[in-house]
């Protein structure tokens, strides 16, 4: 019987840890759940001002940026040739976030040389542009954080009820 009596114990002594850390994860959880918001309703909010404009490329670079010993990351870079209230412009707009995954790379090779694109125009600021449109993959990098943080809410509400 004294085994028992042992791990009762020990399992007693560990759910205050237990909850603590439920507790910390919860809050990490909740931290980016809510910068997941926050990042993509402002994302929306300025897509939504922003003009639809069709344009040409002019150039298409994908730049290599390291991200530790691992993983090797690029960031899209594209030159556009539009027009916008009766002037041709000529404008470089950059990729948002970097990408590993071959669903990113292949989003950008439709950008050749040449080809027709839809991008975005601040009409304050016409030479301000942007490939991101109001779709699901403009919206990738919020819907990671919101996906992590409902991820490491559960995981803490569940450290905490098992304690």
């Amino acid at each position: 019987m004294r085994p028992i009596q042992d791990s009762q114990q020990k399992r007693a002594e560990a759910r205050p840890i237990l909850r603590g850390i439920g507790f910390l994860v919860v809050a990490v959880g909740s931290f980016l759940l809510l910068n997941g918001v926050y990042t993509g309703a402002q994302k929306y909010r300025r897509l939504g001002h922003w003009l639809p404009v069709d344009a040409t490329v002019l150039e298409s670079r994908f730049v290599h940026e390291p991200s530790g010993r691992v993983t090797d990351n690029y960031r899209a870079s594209f030159t556009f040739q539009y027009d916008f209230g009766g002037r041709k412009l000529v404008s470089s707009a950059q990729n948002d976030h970097t990408g590993s995954y071959g669903s990113e790379v292949a989003d950008w090779i439709r950008y050749q040389r040449g080809s027709r694109q839809r991008i975005r125009c601040n009409p304050a600021q016409p030479t301000e542009i942007t490939v991101d449109d109001l779709n699901a993959r403009s919206f990738r990098e919020p819907m990671k954080l919101l996906g992590w943080g409902a991820s490491l809410i559960l995981i803490g509400f569940l450290l905490k009820t098992i304690s």
